[in-house]
């Protein structure tokens, strides 16, 4: 099985914030840090914000319903419960033994509850989405690591709280926020299946771009692919040496 591998540079006009939170008596909003010069973006924020592009690619209602409303009979299910070992396996350590078995499902211990956990697990199986991210049943093909920043400035900008039936600032509201100055980001991506899926993705990425962090109502936070920067390489057997090109060939 090949896997594809990553160096991603986005490039940044605005500057970011990924949250560490406000400390007790401050009314900052701060960015996440490693000591004193290094700040972080966490692979769990990167996950969401290419997981939400990927969504937007999909445009699956069924997912967005988060996979409860598509009805599927016994018969298929058990089709994939003998082809497909892995999926055999999750079925088991979710519905249970007595119910899954080597041949297939035994409908005698079949209720209602586990007939609708089933087929919410089948449908997440086969949705390319849950399959490259993970879902609340099995683990996704995707790996990311965190990005961390050195030397690099940080802001402060100030804002004041808006009253929405006013239209007037609060009184007394006014607090701060840290964004950090910088105007590359880079971040490594291991991908092990839904290679499609994955390549729209970073084509959206490079001409659109999204939002990663906080304070995206205020522009803050908005990045877009450098393919020129990027790279990727083809991984067909785990003790060779990854051959690096550049990603602009991936995305053509």
């Amino acid at each position: 099985m090949s896997i594809q591998v990553f160096r991603l540079n986005f490039r940044l006009r605005t500057g970011f914030r990924v949250g560490g939170g406000q400390e007790v008596g401050d009314n900052v909003l701060r960015q996440l840090r490693i000591g004193a010069d290094e700040v972080m973006i966490p692979a769990s924020s990167w996950k969401g914000m290419f997981r939400r592009v990927s969504e937007i690619i999909f445009n699956s209602e069924e997912h967005f319903e988060g996979h409860s409303k598509k009805e599927v009979d016994v018969k298929t299910i058990n089709t994939l419960l003998k082809s497909d070992e892995k999926f055999r396996r999750i079925a088991i350590s979710e519905i249970g033994k007595d119910v899954i078995t080597q041949n297939g499902i035994n409908v005698d211990k079949l209720d209602s509850g586990s007939l609708t956990d089933l087929m919410k697990l089948y449908n997440e199986y086969n949705c390319p989405i849950e399959r490259l991210y993970g879902s609340n049943y099995f683990a996704g093909g995707i790996t990311i690591s965190d990005s961390v920043i050195r030397d690099s400035r940080i802001m402060e900008r100030i804002h004041v709280t808006i009253e929405r039936k006013s239209k007037k600032g609060s009184e007394g509201h006014l607090f701060g926020e840290e964004i950090v100055d910088t105007e590359k980001i880079e971040v490594r991506v291991i991908v092990r299946n839904e290679f499609e899926l994955w390549k729209n993705t970073l084509k959206f990425l490079k001409e659109i771009g999204y939002f990663i962090g906080g304070s995206k109502s205020r522009g803050i936070g908005y990045i877009v692919l450098d393919e020129k920067e990027s790279e990727y390489a083809v991984i067909n057997n785990v003790i060779e040496t990854p051959k690096f090109t550049e990603l602009r060939e991936y995305l053509s």
